[in-house]
């Protein structure tokens, strides 16, 4: 019976699924399994634990998924250390729990430390330091609900890199990299404090001890981009021996390496160097050390003497992690914050420019400063960043050769990256001393934005007629040609071209300036011109922009004397008998040149010139400004024959008001000039009109002259010598080159031996404004010809006339002018020119309102025979309201 009973419970025991005395023996705290004999040991192997069957009993640890389940219970005595580790195997042979559970209690189940299972077969490890050497403790091992099984288990007193007190010595490490993710946070203890730069922390920090070098320096690498490197967001500090941080880095990115680095160790001192991660990212990593002073630092700045004339690519350089030291240059907008140096030995040229380039590949850095310094960190030049991915240029002319300077480039805070330099001691066109010769260059221009502004050092002096500067000046050269001429344009407005409100200056080769010219807007075509250069001698451009309005420009020259100058005056000799428009000649930038013309109020301004051969002995010249295109405001214009004796002239007449000048007396086949300029600041577009057919030898036209009568305008003109005449066709505009017919008079026909025949025409509808009249003179063969124009200026507001008599006058009589209806007007300005434009009588007269009345003209009493020109104006507006021809025999 008893061998049948015990045959039973053997059967019973080994059903599967039944439980029934199969418990493990540490089941329950009370019955702890006693594996102090086990620290330090070798570790148990092919699943000597288990928690197959276990009971749960007493309370989960608080960083456990769930539980208790299937805990088991070791209890050890503390040694020495104070320190326990507890490793907990599922990964091996015969180890089939998974996903466990680990946690440290003293004797009164006061919990010390726990940790949750990672992932099902990943082994854990549970450390804590602090036990008191002696005591009892309890080790609890458990796992998620249904994934009991069996494990072994590892344990050490042996404090290790998971604290402080254990930091690993890693001064034999120095020069050096570890490989395949050596170290590990993984399951690390937090200890001690976050380093003050750390998003947050202590989560698994783990520590590292060493040496510090006669360098004084050291830097620490944090790699987790790898192979077999699982860590992300890693963090990392330098601490000396008393725990003060001497600094500290954060995570970048999550698979992104740290470098760290300090100068200023005492050599011969322990230090320390902690690494951890982002709360929930612990992993393995391998660490890099060097006692080597790198470009981090002044100290180890890289020498690139031999890197001048040659760039480097693929973003060779960084600031990533570097360590702010020194100032931050005066021109920066912030720093230091990642800045890195350079040294370099001048060379025999004295000059460097440095270019950091951050727009192409593999340069990560954004926002870029730069800076560069003597020996002694006296500072030189600097350039702050201009926008986030623009390379920067910098250039010093002035070092002495064989001394060292430093280059230190930095970025705006939050902004580190890779970035390559470029080096040149070519002294370049930024400086006079390295102006671009543009000779070969000249009667053509570049494009697509071929030459800047931009980060260009300014130097020598602004040109007088610039509004600042110099700012960003750089410069040409160029060998003046047979011409004795040179016109620069400076070109803002086309594709590529960023800079804004240029300016521009030519100089000898002394730097004494010929001419200047300032902006006119922000992207205005600049054109400087000079006539007078010595050929064969040496002359200077120089470009320059409004403070903060430097960029890319093209440059266009000519040696072709233009019609900016006399000498150059352009040929509108075809261009007789018409009229140009659109505004197709300009006098914006034109360089005064010879005298202004007498009747002009001030002048010469901005002259432009024509020439003409004449045909005939008239030719009438008018100024357009009043139509599409057309910029100029307030016109002169004057008549020259070729010696530069002025033949007629007209002053302006209004802002927008077309002038025109006539002059009879030519000679034909000889050549005459027109000049062409405007009131001072009122330069722009213009058109032309030139005809040399007011006059067929069959008439001589005495007189044409138009005046305001109540509410009408008359003309009267008259003729002598006429010959085969039809009619007088009357035209008017509201420009010179809209004439409309708006009335006929039926000429005399026969009279060559008629002294004198006079018309008069009535323009009872005249126009508001400013009109133009003319005659169109048609003889019995269909031939017609036109007179010069006159002008009236009629306002609906205003019906003051006035009466010019006797006229002609014998030259020793007084001259009276009749004023009718002149309440409008209080005050009117007189004035008589001789046909040359000078100005031989002048007065002011208040009007009193009352109707009519005269005013007498004293000066006419002593006239020369001919004819002149008399003239009133509004004295309110200056608006010419009244023009007259006197005929003094």
């Amino acid at each position: 019976m008893k061998l049948f009973l015990q045959i039973l419970l053997t059967i019973v025991v080994s059903i599967p699924g039944m439980q029934l005395l199969a418990q493990p023996g540490n089941d329950n705290f009370s019955n702890a399994t006693d594996i102090t004999s086990l620290i330090s040991t070798t570790c148990t192997t092919a699943g000597t634990y288990t928690t197959k069957f276990a009971t749960p009993d007493q309370s989960k640890a608080s960083c456990w998924s769930n539980g208790p389940n299937n805990n088991v219970w070791f209890k050890f005595t503390a040694t020495s250390t104070g320190f326990i580790n507890t490793k907990v195997k599922v990964s091996g042979t015969g180890e089939t729990m998974q996903n466990p559970f680990v946690a440290i209690f003293d004797a009164s189940l006061n919990q010390l430390t726990c940790q949750n299972y990672i992932s099902a077969k990943t082994d854990l490890s549970l450390s804590y330091l602090g036990l008191v050497p002696g005591n009892t403790y309890y080790i609890v091992v458990d796992n998620y609900a249904g994934y009991s099984g069996s494990f072994d288990l590892c344990l050490s007193d042996v404090v290790d890199y998971d604290f402080k007190q254990g930091a690993k010595d890693v001064t034999a490490q120095i020069n050096s990299c570890t490989s395949g993710g050596a170290y590990t946070t993984l399951f690390a203890t937090p200890d001690q404090s976050k380093a003050s730069c750390w998003s947050n922390g202590p989560n698994n920090n783990v520590w590292f001890k060493f040496t510090a070098t006669s360098t004084g320096f050291i830097n620490a690498k944090v790699k987790v981009s790898g192979t077999g490197e699982t860590m992300q967001n890693p963090f990392v500090a330098i601490y000396n021996a008393s725990m003060n941080q001497l600094t500290c880095q954060n995570y970048f990115t999550a698979k992104t390496d740290l470098s760290l680095s300090y100068l200023g160790l005492i050599p011969g001192n322990t230090y320390y160097i902690v690494v951890d991660n982002y709360a929930g990212y612990a992993g393995s990593f391998d660490l890099c050390l060097s006692d080597v002073v790198d470009y981090d630092f002044k100290l180890g700045a890289k020498d690139v003497t031999a890197q001048i004339n040659s760039c480097t690519s693929g973003g060779a350089y960084t600031t990533q992690f570097a360590t702010p030291d020194q100032s931050k240059a005066s021109c920066w907008s912030n720093g230091p914050n990642n800045n890195v140096w350079f040294k370099f030995t001048a060379t025999a040229t004295a000059f460097i420019n440095a270019k950091v380039k951050v727009s192409g590949t593999g340069e990560t850095m954004q926002n870029p400063f730069v800076a560069i310094y003597d020996a002694s960190l006296n500072q030189l030049t600097c350039q702050n960043y201009f926008t986030a991915k623009t390379d920067l240029s910098l250039s010093y002319l002035g070092l002495v050769p064989g001394n060292t300077y430093y280059i230190v480039v930095d970025n705006y805070a939050g902004y580190a990256g890779s970035f390559d330099l470029c080096l040149s001691d070519v002294v370049d066109y930024d400086f006079k001393l390295g102006a671009k010769d543009v000779t070969a260059q000249i009667n053509s221009c570049t494009s697509g934005a071929a030459y800047t502004t931009q980060f260009a050092t300014p130097d020598q002096s602004k040109a007088s007629c610039w509004s600042n500067g110099p700012n960003n000046n750089v410069w040409f050269k160029f060998t003046a040609t047979s011409t004795a001429f040179i016109n620069a344009k400076v070109k803002v407005s086309g594709t590529g071209e960023t800079m804004q409100n240029p300016f521009v200056a030519i100089y000898d080769a002394s730097l004494n300036q010929l001419t200047c010219q300032n902006y006119k807007s922000a992207k205005t075509d600049l054109s400087l011109s000079y006539f007078g250069l010595v050929p064969g001698n040496i002359y200077y451009i120089v470009v320059d922009n409004y403070v903060g309005y430097a960029g890319s420009f093209d440059l266009c020259l000519s040696d072709v004397v233009d019609y900016d100058f006399k000498q150059g005056a352009l040929d509108v000799t075809g261009q007789m008998n018409s009229v140009t428009s659109g505004g197709t000649y300009t006098n914006l930038f034109a360089t005064p040149d010879q005298s202004k013309a007498s009747c002009w109020s001030n002048g010469p301004n901005n002259n432009v010139w024509f020439k003409f051969t004449a045909t005939t002995a008239t030719i009438s010249a008018g100024v357009i400004v009043n139509g599409a295109g057309e910029s100029m405001q307030n016109p002169f214009v004057a008549i020259y024959d070729a010696s530069l004796n002025q033949l007629d002239c007209q002053n302006y007449q209004g802002s927008k008001t077309n002038i025109s000048v006539t002059s009879t007396s030519l000679i034909p086949g000889n050549t005459y000039y027109i000049v062409v300029d405007n009131y001072v600041s009122y330069a722009g577009s213009f058109d032309l009109a030139v005809y040399n057919n007011l006059v067929i030898l069959s008439l001589q036209l005495v007189s044409f002259n138009a005046s305001m009568s109540q509410k009408q305008v008359n003309l009267d003109w008259s003729t002598s010598q006429e010959e085969n005449l039809i009619s007088f066709t009357i035209q008017r505009s509201t420009g010179l080159s809209d004439f409309k017919d708006i009335g006929e008079v039926s000429a005399t026909g026969n009279s060559a031996t008629q002294t004198q025949a006079n018309y008069s025409f009535t323009d009872n509808n005249p126009l508001s404004g400013i009109s133009y009249y003319r005659l169109k003179v048609t003889s019995k063969d269909g031939t017609s010809v036109y007179s010069k124009t006159v002008a009236v200026n009629y306002s609906t507001t205003q019906s003051i006339s006035f009466t010019l008599f006797p006229n002609p006058n014998s030259g020793k009589e007084t001259t009276w002018l009749k004023i009718e209806n002149s309440k409008s007007i209080p005050a009117i300005f007189v004035k008589v020119y001789d046909m040359q434009g000078k100005a031989i009588y002048s007065r002011s007269e208040k009007l009193s309102g009352l109707a009519p009345y005269l005013l007498q003209i004293p000066a006419s009493q002593n006239l020369t025979a001919g004819i002149y020109n008399v003239i009133i104006a509004d004295a309110r507006s200056g608006d010419i309201i009244y023009r007259q021809k006197l005929l003094v025999r």
